[in-house]
């Protein structure tokens, strides 16, 4: 009788380690998480910003090739300084 109430408090005790194991590694988990999907949305508004900047880049060259004094510069041959 009394190995089966000390095997029963040792069954009891591990379980109550792993219990207490697997808490503390869920909240770790979800600490981490959370620290993941607010890098993610930093790095996508950053991405945002880029590309937006892109576009505003590639307009005021699109709208410097368009216009007649650019269109009536020769083009320089590769390889030479301004």
């Amino acid at each position: 009788e009394s190995a089966r109430t000390s095997a029963g408090q040792l069954l009891a005790d591990a379980r109550a380690t792993a219990d207490a194991l697997l808490a503390e590694a869920r909240g770790t988990a979800d600490a981490e998480l959370t620290t993941a999907r607010s890098q993610v949305a930093a790095l996508d508004a950053q991405k945002a910003a880029v590309s937006s900047y892109l576009e505003e880049v590639r307009g005021v060259l699109g709208a410097r090739r368009t216009t007649p004094a650019a269109k009536s510069r020769p083009a320089k041959p590769a390889g030479t300084q301004a």
